[in-house]
């Protein structure tokens, strides 16, 4: 099983959950939205993280 790294910048953790966070991508000309992420449990609890709806 591949361990999947968390998408903060800087950040080499092992990611537990897969949500969202609203921004938009760098030199990109989209408007901003939710983009889907994967954080470690530290970068889980930033006010700026959404956690994704389980199924």
């Amino acid at each position: 099983m591949k361990l999947i790294e968390c998408n903060f910048i800087g950040c080499q953790e092992e990611a537990t959950t897969d949500g969202y966070v609203y921004g938009h991508i760098r030199d990109s000309e989209d408007k901003d939205s939710f983009l889907k992420v994967s954080a470690c449990d530290i970068h889980a609890k930033h006010d700026s993280f959404y956690p994704a709806k389980e199924k």
